[in-house]
């Protein structure tokens, strides 16, 4: 059940709004707080209340209103609401702060060269899905602009026109199914498969901005359906296998002949929790338990388990060194492990 405050929204007027997408939201949340609504069918239903915030917060430049300001105070407090249900759930919803008056701002303002804070929502709700990198800062100078008398609030769509900074993600969508089957992978007797031809996966000829050549991306859906690529910035990313929706983890891995030698969290479309891994893992018995898995990707030092002891316990002590790691890589990355491997614990 989504828990939130009756008295905010009665003061935003959710319930009478005649606004398209506040009135689908105050329906959708009073419809999935009946009960009524499937255990598998809830992450779609999560997803379409947030996509339906971020339509009205990207629908017209907020009014130095009562009304206005209470509407955006309660688009905060919901999206909070949701994505904690979504974890409740077991899944994780894109990331992005649940006050979108933040997006575009610097992550750290005592810092002029700290970078901004995205929200992957924008590039969701954005018809052309243009990433989140380019969309940010943009939505900061849309929301802040000043406006004369007599102007036109226009959306933050009609504000960016075609504007696209050379970049457009890709989105699987239903048009696409096609596109996605290519990227699904099976696991059978430990090993790991590319569906459509049962081949046997290896991630040589694929490569990620943060790990480099021999690295792919992948989510695992809510089915229990896991998906590999290769990750292309501003083109392909985390939310191109599931067009956005929901997953139960998200990361990057390293495969050889369809073994997989480590798994990662890495993933700023989802930033996955050490419990969405630990999920991860358990859904899918068959990973190979020599495996190496780093849960806690943003942790420094950064710890890295075999899978079948993080399996076991998501508290796990037993630690496998970044010397050890190293030694594991495929030899196609000659024992050389990324940039990143600097911040694992050794």
């Amino acid at each position: 059940m989504i828990t939130y405050d009756q008295t905010l929204l009665d003061g935003a007027r959710f319930g009478t709004s005649k606004n398209e997408s506040i009135s689908t939201v105050f329906a959708m949340l009073q419809f999935y707080n009946s009960g009524q609504v499937a255990e598998a069918d809830k992450p779609a239903v999560l997803e379409r209340m947030l996509a339906n915030l971020g339509a009205w917060v990207t629908s017209h430049q907020p009014k130095e209103t009562a009304l206005n300001e209470l509407r955006w105070d309660a688009m905060e407090h919901l999206a909070q609401a949701i994505a904690d249900e979504a974890a409740a759930v077991g899944v994780r919803m894109l990331s992005g702060p649940a006050d979108w008056k933040r997006i575009g701002q610097k992550t750290n303002p005592q810092n002029p060269k700290s970078g901004v804070v995205r929200s992957y929502w924008l590039e969701y709700v954005d018809p052309m899905h243009r990433p989140g990198f380019f969309l940010a800062p943009l939505y900061k100078d849309w929301r802040e602009q000043k406006k004369k008398k007599g102007d036109v609030y226009k959306s933050f769509w009609d504000y960016l026109g075609t504007m696209t900074g050379g970049h457009k993600v890709e989105y699987y969508e239903a048009s696409k199914m096609a596109l996605r089957s290519e990227c699904l992978v099976t696991c059978k007797s430990g090993k790991l498969h590319i569906a459509h031809d049962d081949s046997l996966l290896s991630t040589n000829l694929m490569k990620t901005v943060e790990s480099g050549y021999g690295w792919g991306i992948f989510v695992l859906s809510p089915e229990v359906e896991l998906y590999v690529g290769e990750h292309v910035e501003g083109e392909m990313h985390h939310s191109t296998f599931l067009a956005g929706g929901a997953v139960i983890a998200a990361g990057e891995l390293t495969v050889e002949d369809g073994n997989l030698k480590v798994m990662t969290a890495k993933s700023g479309h989802y930033m996955p929790s050490r419990q969405n891994m630990h999920t991860l893992v358990n859904k899918l018995p068959q990973l190979s338990g020599d495996a190496i898995i780093l849960p806690d990707f943003t942790k420094r030092p950064a710890p890295g388990y075999r899978v079948r002891d993080f399996r076991a316990d998501i508290n796990c002590t037993q630690i496998v060194k970044r010397s050890e790691i190293l030694k594991e890589l495929p030899s196609f990355l000659g024992g050389v492990g990324p940039k990143w491997f600097a911040n694992v614990a050794d």
